[in-house]
């Protein structure tokens, strides 16, 4: 179980690399101070360390994880669809 809210979706594995989308905290090591809300965050699969972390705009949709390690997110503002590298962000 989980303390978090709301509860981390996982997007997939690629590699060495977990991708979820999370709440993120306001934690100066995340990001900017007071850089909270949620986000896609790549995790180290051994150690569960933060490797890399985006923030989701309002209206943003992470669509998953291909097999190939890209990570697709639909912008709904835009629109227009944002593709990231899981191993790298």
């Amino acid at each position: 179980d989980t303390a978090c809210s709301p509860t981390p979706r996982l997007l997939g594995r690629h590699g060495e690399t977990i991708v979820v989308v999370a709440q993120l905290p306001a934690r100066a090591e995340l990001g900017a101070a007071g850089e909270a809300g949620p986000a896609i965050v790549g995790l180290a699969a051994e150690t569960g360390q933060v490797r890399w972390h985006h923030p989701l705009s309002d209206g943003s949709e992470p669509a998953g994880l291909t097999e190939e390690g890209a990570c697709w997110v639909l912008e709904r503002q835009g629109p227009r669809l944002r593709v990231l590298e899981a191993d790298t962000g």
